[in-house]
């Protein structure tokens, strides 16, 4: 009897302790998708990019965003970001120069005004007495005011003759767009004499300031002796 018992309760065991247990295949598990590539653009002379409203992806983007620039009067995010950045530092260098003498007679005056009263001036504020030191605070003053400068040209510029936007909506519309490597143009067919152009710097596009196309100097042939 206790053999019968012991035989009846072996059986009665589930199935899958003989069994083997059926394989089961690990989820499968995707691969990591990569994040866009942001590309981060530095803040310069204090005005944020922002290239959702003024994209610089290709030359057409910079086009627009340089009509946008001067129909809104963003005259200057237009020199900050839009045109030819080399262009703009030359413009600003050669304003600077122009006005450096009296932005020193202005950081001196205030440096006097920081020593009567040195309690009201900031770590951040406080002009360098130091030689050197000074004359650089100077020179990227008047840098800035360059800026400054340079902007209100624009300003000045494109107010004055309102038919240069015409004329650059008149480019976007009609116009060909030719892409050659890291530069680029665009020009109308009943337009021969000039063009809008564009050079690639890093990941943007900018609009040059010239309507005529630059074209290579030609070496002249070495002489045979």
């Amino acid at each position: 009897m206790w053999k019968l018992w012991v035989v009846m309760v072996v059986l009665s065991l589930p199935f899958a302790v003989n069994a083997q247990a059926p394989k089961v295949d690990p989820p499968k598990v995707d691969a990591p998708v990569e994040a866009p590539k942001v590309v981060v653009t530095p803040t310069r002379f204090g005005v944020i990019p922002n290239p959702r409203l003024f994209p610089q992806t290709t030359p057409k983007d910079a086009l627009i965003s340089a009509i946008k620039a001067i129909e809104n009067e963003r005259y200057e995010f237009l020199a900050a970001y839009i045109i030819d950045e080399k262009v703009i530092e030359a413009k600003i260098v050669e304003r600077a120069k122009q006005i450096e003498r009296d932005v020193e007679l202005d950081v001196r005056t205030k440096q006097i005004q920081q020593r009567e009263k040195p309690a009201n001036v900031t770590q951040l504020e406080q002009i360098p007495n130091e030689p050197e030191a000074f004359a650089e605070f100077v020179k990227q003053e008047a840098k800035i005011r360059g800026y400054r400068l340079v902007v209100k040209d624009l300003a000045d510029k494109f107010s004055a003759d309102t038919s240069i936007a015409k004329e650059l909506r008149k480019f976007l519309r009609e116009g060909d767009f030719t892409v050659d490597g890291e530069t680029a143009k665009v020009t109308l067919k009943d337009v021969k004499d000039r063009g809008v152009y564009f050079k690639k710097a890093g990941e943007r596009w900018f609009v040059e300031d010239r309507q005529i196309e630059i074209k290579p100097v030609e070496k002249a042939p070495e002489k045979k002796d």
